[in-house]
């Protein structure tokens, strides 16, 4: 299998002995002197080979090994096994190759590579059923083996299998179960390429076949039989011939059978035909003896017998061929006595001949000529025969030499018409070939061609086409106009079929029935269609008869072909004709009738039948009239008869409108006319008519009536406005509604008047113009006022049945009511929509402000957003000054130039009267002004000319931070909802500025310090200070949201006690823990809610350092940023602790960042810090976790609780370098 292997496999292979001592990666890299990467490339790819087995071990670290034994196999000595694995590569006959249990490829030999085509490396790992065709993998073959196999030990197949090319071969396959002490190891497989056996197999099974059907089905006996006479196989036909019965002809001694030859005499065996093979080693074929059967009559036999020979050329069977010839051979003798009869009788015969003849050997001389050929070519019969035709009759080679030579070369007789140029003559010629030579027979059919020259130029004067067919349908001749209709040359049309030319094969099918019913006499007309050369078909019909035959001749049958294009234009035209008068008297529902005045016969059509109740069969026959009349309404029959009889008399025109009873008994409304026809004696003799169903048209009329009645009823009381109609003169046709009434107007006073003459000036200004748009068919619409009242117009065209436009319609409606609504909601909507457009500016402003980092920005930001909106125009922030009862501005927008302080009235004894600016910074609450521009801060730049204000106080948990001013253009800007919203904006603004400071104090170097110390601060609580001896120390001060701190530090001695005393009596703690208790003291966590200085220190971004109760008395540090006046803090302090005093106050740095991280860095130890890096590059802190602990251990090398001490150390050194100097962040 090594030789399989690249060089740099068996590099990697050889570092490992048979011992199977393991190798990492590592060691296997150092020994290959190879990067690891590609070192592990190698291992697994032997370990994919079988060659070397892995494990993982850790995390992520995997050992190698060779197996025990791997290179001989169990109990096999290694220089055998090498020399066993040497032979299996060196056989390139077979492939062999292992399997694993699983059915993988896990070895390959040279022969496996050339039987399959796959290299080692594209085919190991791979399962053995890609050797398999679709079928059987479909079928489980592969899995049926491999059980088999590890069943019975091993089992062979045969069966079709894939190259990797995709090329099937045929192969035999042994496939054997391994197992070492009982269990299986894998399979070994033995292919051998049995193509070309299997091929050679059957291609013997086939000639196999074919010599049986040979024998059972050839015309003749055949026989084999061996050197010595012995019959070895026959068939059937040979077992006929010998006699042999039902046991047939093998095993018998075909010597004992008695054979004579023509004379009857016995032939011996050893001069019969086998003998004779025997002994010469050659054929011998048509040797003819007699055989005498029991019944004693004798049959000629024809025999043929050929040697089979070995490879060293001695003779083994002979193959014997037997043909009864009896009925030939008699047939031949007869022939004999005939042949020298009818010699004597064919001289006589070409004596009767009156046709030319004559005759030529092989060398073209004549052998016979008659008297007529002589005479044909005006020489004697003397000097013809034995002379070459060529060289005796001149120009013979030209007009005869193609055909006889066509005669001599096909073997099958010409004929032909051709002209003898010497003679001036047309000769109809017919050669038959023999073997000695042709015979030629010919006629002058001169008078004849020149007959048809004249019929053919007859049949090119007619306009009609003319066609001739053989007996194949193929054309021999057209003339012009046929050529012309289709639009090809004669020549292109000679020889084409006529199916070619037929859209419809199946009309020829339809004449040859036709011929073939009435006989080739027969002339059939047909109507068919022909395809033309540029794809038209032209529709024609044919006529077509037999032509004369005439031997030699192949015209079959001439046709006459007319075009009737234009007739089927015209039957198409006269049938589409009558189609549309049916469809419009159908369509209109027209009844057409004629009534024979003289026969008292009225005919009509089936809509006439149904209209008047009768059977339409007997309509169409016709009925006496009063069939018809006694369907008339009997309240109209007597004026229908009457009209009838005036039109009779006067042979004039008749005109009724009536009523009809149906069979349904249904009433209908018909409407009749007609005109009687009289003869030139002016007797009435028909009366054609047509009658009109118009039920339908009556029943319109009645609602349109109805309508008119309604509409009339509509707009005398059309209420709300009103309703005109106006005809093309703009008359009024119909007015009425409230509206006319308010204008002081009658109906009366308006119909029949022109628009503008009764309307006043302003109406009528609009109207007229919309009653000219709607006659012109435009739909108008407009809003107007009459008076005090609004009316909303619209003028739409009416039209009649056919479109057009005769008048047009006005309405109007009062809708003074419904133009307040919606004015009222446009308001509204443009309200919400402002509220809308300012929720989204807010919102934008709030996230904006979020993400600035300083207060500067902050400010800018939320001036310029509100200025940039169109409800604004200015936006200031200023601070309080309170030394100077002054607003101080920090940041402007819209204003033009730079905004001075602001003064601010806070006169206690007239809060009323005080500027909204300072309302606003004493009630921390949104002020509004609704006349900006005559406030005390009017005189801001660019303020003056708003209709609105409003001041915003900056508020964060109690701190005010400043003042925002913002003007509007509009009145009541500040009202209702959008007061609320502006509102709100102070808090985020306080909220986003107090964020950034605390963010500054977090990352700031230096802030300002102040210690405070406070005595007797637990005798609120009743605690006895005596009481305490121990230490309360509070180290850190965690803010978690809603004003709500959890506190974290030490208690000593019996300050324990004191501490829960404490935690239970004051009204801002509310849970007290204990932990890591010791002798003396315990650590604690107290939860508490709205401390008063820690919540104050919070809010200006600071957090309380650290604190110590001793003795009754408490020490406090507090760190500011330095942006913060600490004057607040001081008296929040105060407030809380009246007692506590002012230690001092002063600027301080903390520790550089940098220089503390270098510091915890170097404080971790190795195994810390390197447990710490590789949990963060391992993804031990990702969300999900990426590694567990267990796995980044394995990877390290040392055990899960190892690891997780070293990181809970590092952490923890690390957690205390972040937030030191920083309780509360």
């Amino acid at each position: 299998m090594s030789g399989s292997l690249t060089d740099a496999l068996r590099e990697t292979l050889a570092l490992f002995d048979e011992s199977g001592e393991p190798l990492t990666t590592p060691e296997a890299a150092d020994r290959l002197d190879l990067g690891r990467r590609s070192t592990y490339e190698r291992l697994e790819r032997l370990a994919e080979y079988g060659r070397i087995e892995t494990k993982k071990v850790g995390a992520n670290a995997r050992v190698w090994w060779r197996p025990t034994g791997s290179a001989g196999g169990s109990g096999v000595h290694p220089e055998l096994s090498v020399q066993f694995r040497s032979l299996v590569e060196a056989v390139e006959e077979y492939a062999i190759f292992m399997l694993d249990p699983d059915g993988d490829v896990v070895s390959w030999n040279p022969g496996a590579e050339r039987i399959r085509g796959y290299a080692a490396e594209e085919i190991l790992g791979e399962h053995f059923s890609t050797f398999y065709t679709e079928a059987d993998r479909r079928a489980g073959v592969p899995g049926e083996n491999l059980a088999a196999a590890a069943e019975e030990g091993s089992v062979e197949d045969e069966g079709w299998r894939v190259r990797k090319d995709g090329s099937r071969f045929r192969a035999h396959v042994t496939l054997t179960a391994i197992r070492e002490d009982g269990d299986l190891q894998g399979f070994a497989k033995v292919t051998r390429d049995t193509t070309e056996r299997h091929e050679f197999e059957e291609r013997l099974r086939r000639e196999r076949d074919l010599v049986e059907r040979i024998l059972e089905t050839a015309p003749v006996g055949i026989g084999v039989l061996s050197t010595t006479g012995e019959v070895l196989r026959t068939n059937d036909r040979a077992d006929e011939l010998l006699d042999a019965g039902d046991d047939g002809a093998e095993g018998m001694d075909a010597e004992q059978r008695e054979i004579y030859d023509a004379d009857g005499n016995p032939v011996p065996p050893d001069e019969r035909p086998v003998a004779r093979v025997v002994e010469t080693g050659e054929p011998v074929f048509d040797w003819q003896c007699q055989i005498e059967y029991d019944d004693g009559d004798r049959r000629w036999l024809s025999v043929n017998a050929v040697p089979m020979g070995a490879e060293d050329g001695e003779i083994r069977r002979v193959v014997v061929a037997g043909e009864n010839v009896t009925q030939l051979t008699e047939q031949a003798r007869r022939i004999e006595r005939q042949r020298d009869d009818l010699e004597a009788e064919l001289a006589a015969v070409f004596d009767r001949v009156e046709d030319g003849f004559l005759a030529l050997d092989g060398e073209w001389r004549f052998t016979y000529v008659n008297e007529r050929a002589a005479e044909v070519f005006r020489h004697p019969e003397r000097d013809l025969v034995g002379r070459r035709i060529w060289a005796t009759i001149p120009g013979a080679d030209d007009a005869l030499g193609d055909h006889l030579r066509r005669a001599v070369e096909t073997g099958e007789p010409v004929s032909s018409e051709v002209f003898f140029e010497p003679l001036e003559r047309w000769l109809e010629v017919n050669v038959y070939p023999s073997e000695s030579g042709v015979s030629v027979y010919f006629r002058d059919v001169t008078d004849r061609e020149r007959d048809l020259d004249r019929y053919e130029t007859i049949v090119e004067s007619v306009d009609e086409g003319v066609y001739v067919v053989d007996r194949d349908r193929n054309l021999t001749w057209v003339n012009g106009p046929y050529a012309d209709m289709l639009g090809y040359s004669r020549e292109e049309l000679i020889g084409t079929n006529a199916s070619e030319l037929v859209a419809d094969v199946s009309v020829i099918r339809e004449a040859e029935a036709v011929e073939e019913e009435h006989g080739p006499d027969s002339v059939p007309k047909m109507e068919l269609e022909l395809v033309a050369s540029d794809g038209e078909r032209v529709p024609v019909e044919v006529r077509s008869a037999a032509l004369p035959e005439r031997e030699g001749s192949d015209w079959f049958r001439v046709g006459i072909v007319r075009d009737i294009g234009e007739r089927r234009r015209r039957e198409h035209e006269l049938r589409d004709a009558k189609l549309q008068v049916e469809a419009a008297t159908e369509a209109a529902d027209i009844v057409t009738w004629e009534w024979n005045i003289q026969e008292d016969e009225l005919v009509g059509d089936p809509s006439m039948a149904r209209t008047f109740g009768v059977d339409p069969d007997l309509a169409r026959d016709g009925l006496p009239l009063e069939r018809f009349v006694s369907a008339i309404h009997e309240d109209d029959r007597d004026r229908v008869d009457r009209l009838i009889d005036e039109a009779v008399e006067s042979c004039g025109e008749y005109e009724a409108e009536y009523r009809v009873r149906t069979r349904d008994d249904e009433l209908r409304w018909v409407i009749a006319r007609g005109q009687v026809e009289c003869d030139e004696e002016g007797t009435a003799r028909t009366f054609p008519g047509a009658l009109v169903d118009i039920t339908d048209r009556k029943e319109r009329q009645r609602e349109l009536d109805e309508s008119r009645r309604r509409l009339r009823t509509l707009v005398d009381n059309f209420p709300n406005g009103a309703v005109t109609l106006v005809d093309r003169d703009l008359r009024y046709v119909t007015v009425g509604g409230k509206l006319v009434r308010e204008l002081d107007r009658t109906t009366d006073e308006l119909e029949g008047t022109r628009v503008p003459e009764k309307l006043p000036e302003e109406l009528a200004r609009h109207l007229l113009p919309s009653y000219e748009a709607a006659l012109e068919g435009e739909c108008v619409s407009f809003e107007t006022s009459v008076g005090d009242r609004v009316y909303d117009f619209t003028v739409l065209p009416v039209r009649d049945d056919d479109g057009e436009v005769v008048a047009a319609m006005g309405m109007s409606q009062d809708v003074t009511e419904r133009t307040a609504y919606e004015r009222e909601l446009e308001r509204q909507r443009e309200r919400l929509a402002t509220l809308n457009d300012l929720n989204d500016l807010f919102r934008e402003i709030t996230d904006a402000a979020i993400e600035q980092s300083t207060r500067d920005e902050v400010e800018e930001i939320v001036c310029d957003r509100l200025v940039e909106a169109d409800p604004y125009g200015v936006a200031w922030i200023g601070e309080l000054d309170p030394g100077a009862e002054s607003i101080v501005p920090r940041v402007q927008a819209g204003a033009e130039g730079d905004v001075e302080a602001l003064e601010l009235r806070t006169d206690p004894d007239d809060p009323v009267d005080l500027d909204p600016a300072a309302r606003a910074v004493r009630t921390r609450e949104l002020q509004v002004s609704e006349s900006a521009d005559r406030s005390p801060q009017s005189s801001i730049a660019g303020t003056a000319g708003h209709r609105s204000a409003a001041w915003v106080p900056i508020v964060h948990e109690d701190t005010l931070y400043g003042l925002l001013g913002v003007y509007a253009d509009r009145a009541m800007a500040f009202d209702g909802d959008e007061r609320d919203v502006i509102a709100q904006l102070g808090e985020v603004v306080g909220h986003a500025i107090a964020a950034v400071e605390r963010k500054q104090a977090l990352l700031s170097d230096e802030v300002t310090e102040i210690e405070f110390t406070a005595t007797d601060v637990l005798d609120t609580t009743g605690i006895d200070p005596g009481d305490e001896e121990g230490e309360i120390t509070i180290d850190r001060m965690v803010p978690i949201g809603d004003g709500t701190f959890l506190e974290y530090g030490t208690v000593d001695g019996d300050a324990v006690q004191a501490l829960e005393t404490y935690a239970d009596r004051n009204p801002h703690f509310e849970d007290l823990r204990l932990f890591d208790r010791h002798g003396d003291g315990a650590r604690f966590e107290l939860r508490v809610t709205d401390p008063p200085v820690a919540s104050v220190v919070a809010s200006h971004g600071g957090h309380v350092q650290r604190a110590t109760i001793a003795d009754g008395d408490i020490d406090m540090t507090i760190h500011l940023p330095p942006t913060v006046a600490p004057r607040r803090v001081v008296e929040a302090v105060r407030e809380a602790h009246p007692s506590a005093e002012l230690l001092t106050r002063r600027r301080v740095t903390r520790e550089d960042r940098h220089a503390r991280i270098h510091r915890v860095i170097e404080d971790l130890t190795d195994r810390q810090r390197t447990a710490l890096e590789a949990a963060l590059y391992a993804g031990f802190f990702e969300w999900p976790r990426e590694t567990t602990g267990e796995e980044v251990a394995g990877s390290l090398g040392v055990a899960a609780p190892t690891f997780h001490q070293h990181l809970r150390k590092a952490q923890r050194k690390v957690f205390e370098s972040v937030f030191a100097g920083h309780a509360g962040s």
